[in-house]
This record gives C-alpha cells, structure tokens and sequence, in this order.
C-alpha cells in the first residue's frame, strides 16, 4: 500500500506516521486492492487538529475525516471510519457478484 503523508501546519514526526501506518494496517485486513491513500494531518490555532485520509481502491475513492482536540484521537476516529466505509464497500461489492 502505497501511503503519501502531507502536513498543512503540523510537521509530521516520524512516530505519528509510523502510527498512522500501523493503524491503516487495519484496512488491509479487508483484503481489498488498495492502489494508494493519503493522509492529511492539519493543525489550526494550535487546538483544532483533523486527519483526513483518502484511500483509492478499485477504481473508486473512499475519504473519511476527523476532528478532535488530540491530532492521535483524531487519527483513532478517522481509522474508524474509514473502517466502516472499506467495511461497506466490500459487502456492497459482495452482493453485486
């Protein structure tokens, strides 16, 4: 899987990318063609930070945001929905076979 990290004013150390890889991990349990994700990790005011991921699998685009006071809960949120949105994908394309 191939993951391209951008900051928007935040400098990505290298442990929150190492954890970032680790829990996009997780997605790849669905065993689907992931071609590439990117994530994007911003911070605001120095006390609103978001993660957004991008994920681009089988010709289509699944894109999951979150905010939280915490840049690592707001990682923690936006795995989980990216989660649910592979997890949905995958059983939408289970039923249309």
């Amino acid at each position: 899987m191939n993951i391209e990290f951008t900051g928007r004013g935040v400098d990505i150390l290298p442990a929150l990318r190492d954890l970032a890889t680790e829990k996009l991990d997780k997605i790849k349990r669905h065993s689907l063609p992931i071609d590439r994700v990117k994530v994007i990790f911003t911070v605001e005011k120095h006390s609103h930070h978001s993660v957004e991921a991008n994920l681009h699998v089988s010709g289509i685009d699944l894109n999951a945001r979150a905010e939280d006071v915490d840049m690592y809960r707001a990682l923690d949120l936006m795995i989980d929905k990216l989660d649910i949105q592979v997890k949905k994908y995958k059983d939408k394309m289970k039923h249309h076979r």
